[in-house]
């Protein structure tokens, strides 16, 4: 999966080559780096795993899973992505309009990135998923 991700990242970055406009490959390469930093998160250990809601023929994965606890690589995968964020929406004198609001698209999809990451800290009810649970089970 990694191979074909990668992939289409160098196939976007080929076809945004020599464009004034990059924010497709960086909006790409943002999504993939927080899917990734979040996979690399779970297998080191979080609180909210997930992993209490895993059907029966799936619990044999929970073993993958880091212990349930939140390991520093979470915080300070939180802080770069907040630290990130913040950077991008710091104006710049010599951006144009375009490049404002390419800067300000990222800000917020690494600050967001930073709160989905921030909800894999949190140790959330197993109530609030419960409705899901009750309809994929019939």
């Amino acid at each position: 999966m990694t191979a074909l991700a990668l992939a289409t990242i160098g196939a976007v970055a080929w076809g945004v080559r020599g464009a004034r406009n990059r924010l497709a490959l960086w909006t790409l390469l943002l999504f993939w780096g927080a899917h990734q930093s979040a996979k690399l998160n779970l297998f080191v250990g979080v609180v909210n795993s997930g992993a209490e809601i895993f059907p029966p023929y799936l619990e044999h994965l929970v073993r993958y899973f880091g212990p349930e606890r939140n390991a520093p690589l979470l915080w300070v995968t939180i802080a770069a992505y907040g630290v990130f964020a913040l950077w991008m929406l710091i104006p710049r004198s010599a951006d144009d309009n375009g490049g404002r609001m390419r800067r300000l698209v990222i800000g917020a999809l690494a600050s967001l990135a930073a709160v989905e990451h921030g909800f894999l800290a949190t140790r959330l009810p197993i109530m609030l998923w419960e409705l899901f649970l009750r309809v994929g089970r019939g």
